[in-house]
């Protein structure tokens, strides 16, 4: 009756999240679409001077926009076609040609409407609209890069008190870590790789807010994956599972293997479902997908091949994404947290069963981003300027992975006796 009841849970966010997603897009589709276009109109500077792909660092490549998405998302966004709104909301039109994204947004005025030809993007729910649509009616994309600047540097100071609060705060270096891993430069001014460091911010907020994620884990993490459907491109989505995930297992001492697992579970069926739903509302509503339009893209993604026909290996694939290490400070960093942990831990360690369980989560956990690799190699690969930032669950979950078996009580303990006797020491000194 309990699984039943759970069950019948799940099915109802699921079906209330569809509603709701689909209900706002509507909304924001049908807003007055002058003013969009007029403020998208104003970031063809911006791209002409950067390009699809900017790099605001010289060759690092972890600092590269992704000018071309952010062009492409502007692009449905300002889409000036005749459609009624129920297809523009469900198909999602741009207007497009040979040329680089940086120039597409041409189209969107009168006189070169004609030339663009319409492409559609239906199999993602381009959720984005539903924050992107509302503030391109007062602000220009230069602007929305500003105030995107501060909710990332808002979210990193929110979660950082945070776990200062929840007496958390040996586990600050890690997430910082990370952050710089991320790259918060290029995060702050890419929409496109911004969307999931906002949604991670979120439900990470929310684990270190509320006192026992675990009596909701499912529910909570089934939420996470529906609305990661619901926002990304692909980039790196394994992000929104992995870090609430890891907090959850640090934070939480009566986490384990069980709440893991129906954390992973959850949240991979909130994000194919929701996936799936919104072809079924392309059939139900409009004229529908193609069966092609839904299986080629996924047959391609997931394959262990390149366009060019190249096999990709996991050797091929490691070092690419080692190329995005830079000078490999974040990995060098990781590795020495992993030492002092080690070296804390058989100084005042609790090495019982609960805390090698967890300690085996965030294994575990740091190994998610690679299961994910594993199941979309090809895109992965083409798309590493962004796929790559999935391995900062790696960076987090592996730099804490011996926190749960150090007794932090007993390490300051011990520190201030040995700064006690130092401070005697120097008292007899002559």
């Amino acid at each position: 009756m309990m699984m039943l009841k759970r069950i019948g849970q799940c099915a109802l966010i699921l079906l209330v999240s569809v509603a709701v997603g689909f209900l706002m897009l509507l909304g924001v589709n049908a807003l007055p679409g002058e003013p969009v276009v007029q403020n998208i109109l104003e970031a063809s500077s911006v791209f002409e001077h950067e390009g699809d792909y900017w790099m605001s660092f010289e060759g690092r490549k972890s600092a590269q926009l992704d000018n071309f998405t952010d062009a492409l998302t502007l692009a449905i966004c300002g889409y000036p076609g005749e459609e009624n709104v129920l297809e523009r909301t469900l198909h999602c039109y741009f207007l497009r040609d040979e040329g680089p994204a940086s120039e597409w947004l041409r189209f969107l005025e009168d006189s070169e409407r004609e030339e663009g030809t319409r492409i559609e993007y239906a199999r993602y729910w381009h959720g984005y609209q539903v924050v992107l649509r509302p503030l391109l009616m007062v602000f220009n994309y230069r602007q929305i890069r500003i105030l995107n600047s501060l909710l990332v540097l808002g979210e990193i100071v929110g979660i950082s008190l945070l776990l200062f609060y929840r007496g958390k705060g040996e586990i600050l270096p890690a997430f910082l870590l990370m952050v710089c891993y991320l790259n918060p430069s290029t995060i702050s001014n890419s929409l496109q790789n911004s969307r999931m460091f906002h949604l991670m911010a979120l439900f990470s907020i929310a684990v270190l807010c509320l006192r026992s994620i675990r009596r909701n884990v499912v529910p909570f993490f089934l939420l996470a994956g529906i609305c990661t459907s619901f926002f990304d491109f692909l980039t790196y989505p394994v992000i929104t599972l992995g870090v609430p995930a890891t907090l959850m297992v640090l934070v939480d001492e009566d986490s384990g293997l069980k709440d893991l697992t129906a954390a992973v579970i959850a949240w991979a069926a909130g994000y194919a479902l929701m996936w799936s739903a919104k072809w079924g509302l392309c059939t139900i509503l409009t004229r529908g997908m193609s069966v092609e339009n839904v299986l080629d893209p996924i047959l391609f993604r997931t394959s262990s091949q390149l366009p060019e026909g190249i096999q990709i290996t996991p050797e091929l694939f490691l070092t690419e994404l080692e190329s995005y290490y830079g000078d490999g400070l974040c990995q060098k960093l990781m590795l020495l947290s992993f030492l002092v942990q080690g070296f804390m831990g058989a100084l005042a360690g609790k090495w019982n069963r609960q805390t090698l369980t967890r300690v085996v989560c965030l294994a575990g956990v740091s190994l998610l981003p690679f299961a994910w690799y594993m199941g979309m190699p090809n895109h992965s690969m083409i798309h590493l300027q962004y796929t790559y930032r999935a391995t900062g669950v790696t960076i987090l979950a592996a730099s804490m992975v011996l926190f749960p078996v150090i007794d932090w009580e007993r390490v300051k303990t011990l520190l201030l006796k040995k700064l006690r006797g130092s401070d005697k020491a120097s008292e007899k000194a002559p």
